[in-house]
């Protein structure tokens, strides 16, 4: 486990594991996705842009992971920083909205399929409301249960 998330892995996250998370997310378009990581144990997380994800500059974003799969990417950068293991952790999609909001995906086949503390592939419905109120604080932005 290494202390705070600096250079490389921090760029264009969306994350609270460092005070001043770099995402800027005016920078991005709308409809960008992020595909993220939560540990309902220590309440951190960590998003990275995914699948087709733009800059407003019509660049792609530094740290893109792949749509499908791109969660385990995000889980294995998690496990690097914390100590969170796979039964503890769930994977959640994050997409930029047009008005600026962020709306919720609770999905993910390589991170909550693969976690034994509970079945399926989708977030609990008792961790969702926790993930959404610490995206609302780190980004300050209104968050929607749906995408």
């Amino acid at each position: 486990m290494r202390e705070g998330l600096t250079g490389p892995e921090a760029w264009n996250s969306l994350t609270n594991l460092r005070t001043s998370s770099p995402a800027r997310l005016d920078d991005f378009r709308p409809g960008s996705a992020f595909s993220g990581v939560y540990d309902p144990g220590s309440r951190r997380f960590l998003a990275y842009p995914s699948g087709e994800a733009k800059l407003r500059s019509g660049l792609v974003p530094e740290n893109t992971v792949p749509r499908y799969g791109g969660h385990g990417d995000v889980s294995d950068i998690f496990g690097y920083f914390t100590t969170a293991g796979m039964d503890e952790i769930v994977g959640f999609t994050a997409t930029l909205r047009s008005d600026g909001s962020i709306g919720m995906h609770w999905v993910s086949r390589s991170v909550n399929g693969l976690n034994r503390s509970f079945e399926g592939n989708e977030v609990p419905q008792s961790l969702r409301g926790p993930i959404m109120d610490l995206i609302q604080q780190t980004t300050n932005r209104q968050v929607w249960p749906n995408r």
